[in-house]
């Protein structure tokens, strides 16, 4: 919830056309330190204290990587063509209809016995391309543009 009300201010103020170009360096300095702190935190015992470690390494590996992508995607993903106009145009109809997606996919794939990456990589591999043509499908209604 907290991103989302950035989101808002930040594109009010346009920050991600205002943001340095060494913001995205050193948002991914940020991200490669924090992530190996992260994962060590990840590791110790449950009620070990190191709760508030593991919550403090999360936010600046987010934050960091937060900052990479926007100055990355400003500055190698010009938004020309097809599919990133495709990609573009249906992305908050995607946000808003992909946890319905991954549910019920998780429930297909519930009585299927494999390891967790396996069923990462097929849930995903299934998921991504499903959202994304859900949210065409969606738009494609009548009205659903003017709100997605």
């Amino acid at each position: 919830m907290a991103l989302f009300a950035v989101g808002i201010f930040a594109y009010r103020g346009d920050w991600p056309n205002r943001l340095p170009g060494r913001a995205g360096l050193v948002g991914a300095v940020t991200a490669l330190a924090a992530l190996p702190v992260m994962l060590a935190f990840g590791m110790t015992t449950p009620g070990s204290g190191a709760a508030l470690g593991q919550i403090l390494a999360e936010g600046f590996f987010a934050t960091g990587v937060i900052l990479a992508l926007l100055v990355f995607f400003r500055r190698f993903v010009t938004g020309q063509g097809g599919l990133w106009r495709f990609l573009s145009a249906n992305a908050y109809a995607v946000y808003v209809l992909h946890a319905l997606v991954l549910v019920g996919l998780g429930v297909l794939l519930s009585g299927w016995e494999g390891t967790a990456v396996a069923k990462f990589v097929v849930l995903a591999a299934l998921a991504v391309p499903s959202t994304w043509l859900l949210a065409a499908f969606v738009r494609a209604l009548p009205g659903a543009k003017r709100v997605l």
